[in-house]
């Protein structure tokens, strides 16, 4: 095996593309004993003749070497197993995250850069998959039904199809941690108990935070906060997803602008309540992190929108759930997982080294890791909370926003800035959603399929 830590140069090749008339409706089958494997009726060879297979990640770490410990000590053994067995050489090359920003615009232009690549979620992962720039791994894997409403897996399975394995446990983005000490003092019931019970609603949320607002000294300056923001609008978001709400929609298999449903706007509208009727969000400039944890542990606020694990009196809950939600959801953008790509040589070989070296696709696998154990035992303050939601609530991709993100932004600092009103806040909307709609049809709607479909790759290995 040979390991790239450092790139000059992608070495940028266009592979002439051959096909077989093959019928799409075919399951991939199990690996035969003389190995090969039979894939839309044709038995394809899975010895590569010692040929490389390269794998771009984008952090170094993400590369196991005999240093490595955890899943990436194990992950050595599995790959000499696969070179082994596939007969092909495995390559791995690192490049920086901005670097990997530049690859879609490769990958979308037909220019092969790599057999299987590391996504993450601004690579417009979304887009990719749709019109199968990367390849639906169904075609070569058989997936367990189990795994595939695994939480971690949600994040790679794009309108149905498998586009990748997920290698991490999905973090949990939309969340509140909160200070246990002031609600106890209150004497409101814990926030995550209330979760649990299905009783943590908007209307619990805002009494909460209503009463823990207060001017502690009495010089008539507010000195302790409901909320502690950061200078920024995302609560919004998180509202939005509260009340089974989002940006966009796929419908007909478009991308449509979908901010003024009514559990979007009822949501915003709340949200700027907060700031401009009620008052009880602290918005300062933006801070360090280290400095809003730290005026949460001094106790200038009942909770702060972050996933920080913060001290042992922070609990950790869920967004309240609106009126027009029956649970409670945590939202995830598609991303995070190894993929094979359109312009692949061999895509038989390559969705294969992936199976062996992250054999997660597979809950009844020999080699199957159930990685929630490992992460129990590393986190145990956090793990309790993470763990109760990824194995009871709705592991959710948001649809994708593409190039309306800053439009967005910016109409919700207006929004808030400007301390709109109901009727204010749906003609702000109004007002931007011909132009999103246009921007997601440019970058979703009006793409044609490139000519290297998965029709045309699957073939016989020469």
């Amino acid at each position: 095996m040979r390991k790239i830590k450092s790139v000059i140069s992608l070495i940028i090749a266009t592979f002439v593309i051959m096909f077989c008339g093959c019928d799409n409706s075919n399951k991939p089958k199990v690996e035969n004993s003389d190995n090969t494997i039979n894939i839309m009726n044709e038995k394809l060879s899975l010895n590569y003749n010692g040929k490389p297979i390269h794998i771009l990640v984008w952090e170094s770490s993400k590369i196991p070497d005999r240093d490595s410990h955890g899943s990436l000590a194990a992950l050595l053994s599995r790959i000499e197993d696969a070179e082994k067995k596939l007969n092909c050489k495995i390559e791995w090359e690192a490049l920086s995250r901005d670097q990997m920003k530049d690859i879609t615009v490769s990958i979308k232009s037909g220019n092969h850069i790599s057999d299987i690549i590391y996504f993450y979620p601004e690579m417009s992962v979304f887009e990719l998959a749709r019109i199968n720039y990367i390849l639906p791994l169904d075609e070569y894997l058989d997936f367990n039904n189990n795994f595939i409403v695994n939480p971690r897996q949600k994040c790679a399975y794009i309108n149905g199809k498998n586009y990748g394995i997920v290698d991490v446990l999905p973090g949990i983005q939309y969340m509140f941690s909160y200070n246990q000490k002031i609600i106890q003092e209150n004497g409101f019931q814990d926030p995550y108990e209330l979760m649990k019970d299905n009783r943590w609603t908007w209307d619990v949320f805002l009494d909460i935070v209503l009463k823990t607002t207060s001017d502690l000294d009495g010089d008539g300056i507010k000195d302790r906060w409901g909320v502690l923001d950061n200078g920024f609008t995302s609560i919004i978001d998180s509202f939005i997803y509260s009340n089974s709400g989002d940006f966009t929609k796929v419908s007909d298999n478009n991308v449509i602008f979908s901010l003024l449903d009514r559990s979007a706007l009822d949501a915003i509208k709340f949200t700027a309540e907060l700031y401009n009727v009620h008052r009880v969000m602290r918005n300062k400039p933006v801070m360090e992190s280290s400095q809003l944890i730290k005026d949460f542990n001094e106790n200038k606020g009942t909770f702060i929108i972050s996933p920080y694990v913060i001290q042992n009196n922070a609990g950790y809950v869920l967004f309240p759930r609106g009126p027009q939600a029956q649970t409670y959801s945590s939202y995830q953008k598609y991303g995070y997982f190894f993929a094979v790509v359109s312009t692949a040589p061999n895509p038989v070989i390559a969705a294969n080294v992936l199976g062996m070296l992250y054999p997660y696709h597979n809950t009844e696998s020999n080699n199957y890791i159930d990685v929630y154990t490992n992460f129990r035992a590393r986190n145990k303050d956090y793990s309790e909370f993470y763990y109760y939601v990824n194995s009871n609530y709705n592991i959710t991709p948001g649809a994708p926003t593409g190039g309306i993100s800053s439009l967005i932004t910016n109409t919700f600092d207006k929004i808030v800035k400007e301390g709109m009103d109901e009727a204010q806040i749906e003609k702000a909307i109004i007002s931007i959603s011909q132009e999103a709609q246009q921007i997601l049809d440019e970058e979703f709607n009006n793409l044609a399929p490139p000519d290297m479909t998965p029709q045309y790759i699957i073939r016989e290995v020469k």
